[in-house]
């Protein structure tokens, strides 16, 4: 049999557990965080949450591109050098300097960092101290033709036309550069050395760089979702100051009208009314009662 205290325990009401209902506050403050991140005018329409995530959606995925392109985007750093030297000792001696002109001694560390190099050197001029007769000057002297010098091991020899102008100025007791073992002679040289480097932004200066154009994306997206949106219904304003001009305008302060809505919230809360504030006119009215006797 069903007693009284039976029927009331029927009709009271279900207690929601406060686990559910902590975790629909908790959704609640997502939620309002979400649209007071984007820009706090999107609380001016209906749907703020579609319309904050759909900003934000779009924003977060043009910055990752941002960031990608920013990382892959190497460019190449390049620097050409042109010298005359002149260089004094034997045969051997001309070859190695030649040589450590065309490969370097730190090759390999180059390579290692990422530059290439590339090197062209050739003979200008030829000539070496002799006797002239009464008095001992420098004098032009021969050194054999490219052919005969790659024969020899070089890996580089006379500069186009050089060795045909510098045989203008031979005499007829010009006498080959090391017709002697040992013997010394300078070279005039032209070196040409060209390096280019491909330098990678690191991820902190790819994350910086791209970081900075956060405020004209948010920018680019409030405006095409919010032409697209409105335009389609999806979402609709809730007042005559809800409009894609004011949202653009806003789009540039979201952290301030953030707190400015959150000190809004607070004063709501400690005047007990959810009314909200016009922080541009206060009206103060002071009236008196005065009983007449």
């Amino acid at each position: 049999m069903f007693t009284t205290s039976d029927l009331k325990n029927e009709s009271s009401p279900i207690k929601i557990p406060k686990v559910v209902e902590d975790e629909k506050d908790f959704m609640t403050k997502v939620k309002e965080g979400i649209v007071s991140y984007v820009n706090t005018k999107l609380n001016g329409f209906s749907n703020p949450v579609l319309f904050a995530t759909s900003i934000l959606s779009c924003v977060l995925l043009a910055f990752i591109l941002l960031l990608v392109l920013s990382l892959v985007n190497c460019p190449i750093t390049s620097n050409m050098s042109e010298k005359i030297t002149y260089n004094t000792g034997d045969a051997t001696m001309q070859k190695d300097f030649l040589d450590a002109i065309l490969s370097p001694p730190d090759a390999q560390e180059l390579k290692d960092a990422g530059i290439t190099r590339t090197a062209s050197v050739c003979i200008l001029e030829a000539s070496n101290l002799r006797p002239d007769g009464s008095t001992v000057g420098y004098k032009n002297c021969l050194i054999a033709e490219n052919q005969d010098l790659k024969m020899m091991g070089w890996q580089t020899g006379w500069c186009k036309g050089a060795r045909e102008k510098a045989q203008l100025t031979w005499d007829g007791d010009t006498l080959a550069c090391d017709d002697k073992p040992g013997m010394v002679f300078t070279t005039k040289v032209v070196e040409t050395v060209k390096t280019e480097q491909t330098v990678c932004p690191t991820f902190g200066a790819a994350l910086g760089s791209s970081l900075a154009y956060i405020s004209y994306l948010e920018l680019l997206f409030t405006a095409i979702v919010g032409f697209a949106y409105i335009h389609l219904g999806i979402v609709k304003p809730n007042n005559s100051d809800a409009s894609l001009m004011m949202l653009l305008k806003s789009a540039s302060s979201t952290k301030i009208e953030a707190e400015v809505e959150s000190l809004r919230k607070d004063v709501d809360d400690i005047m007990g009314t959810s009314a909200s504030i016009d922080v541009r006119t206060v009206d103060i009215t002071v009236s008196s009662e005065v009983d007449s006797q």
